[in-house]
């Protein structure tokens, strides 16, 4: 594993970044929603780039054009119950 500290609203935003020209290509616009809560965090910062990576390329390949919203909210102990 390959851990890191890292602001995972930041790394988010990367991704979006990293996929800016693929979009554009496609006619995409993506909506980032990121949530204010989200936390810095201990993770191994190549498994989540590829599974983020992942869901939103999946996302991509279903559109030709339009919107893909991106939403990522910090779920409390209340929300999982």
């Amino acid at each position: 594993m390959d851990t890191i500290t890292i602001d995972l609203s930041l790394a988010i935003r990367e991704i979006k970044k990293n996929s800016r020209s693929r979009c554009f290509r496609k006619g995409i616009i993506t909506n980032l929603d990121v949530d204010k809560n989200i936390p810095i965090a201990l993770i191994d910062i190549v498994r989540f780039n590829q599974n983020i990576n992942n869901l939103f390329t999946n996302a991509l390949k279903s559109k030709d054009k339009g919107i893909v919203p991106l939403k990522f909210q910090r779920k409390t102990k209340q929300q999982s119950a």
